[in-house]
């Protein structure tokens, strides 16, 4: 998966993967955790996307993992190393970054649950 992704994968979500694949939420509608295909397919389009665009690298620099169904994604922020937290959302509508939740086990809290 690294290979594919052109970065390494935070330990804290390959051990998920290594575990369960992927998560849907309660209505079994939005994918709080894509399976890993979807995580490569999708990742490399968003990325391909803005650079075809020639927008400035937004999306490039993030690691997404998983969607709200409304067009905004989580993930984690790259640097030259994948940092394990936080977790951070992206909103579609202004183009920004906001840290979301402060690891991936509470990603999944806030997200399954709906506290934060």
């Amino acid at each position: 998966m690294t290979d594919a992704l052109g970065c390494e994968i935070p330990h804290e979500l390959s051990a998920f993967y290594a575990e369960a694949g992927n998560l849907l939420d309660k209505q079994g509608e939005v994918f709080l955790l894509w399976s890993i295909g979807e995580l490569i397919r999708t990742n490399r389009r968003l990325r391909e996307s803005e650079r075809e665009d020639g927008a400035t690298p937004v999306l490039s620099n993030l690691l997404l993992f998983g969607e709200d169904g409304c067009g905004n994604y989580y993930g984690y922020r790259l640097n030259h190393t994948i940092r394990e937290d936080p977790i951070c959302f992206w909103d579609h509508e202004v183009n920004e970054v906001s840290d979301f939740a402060e690891d991936l086990g509470c990603y999944l809290w806030y997200r399954v649950t709906g506290e934060r």
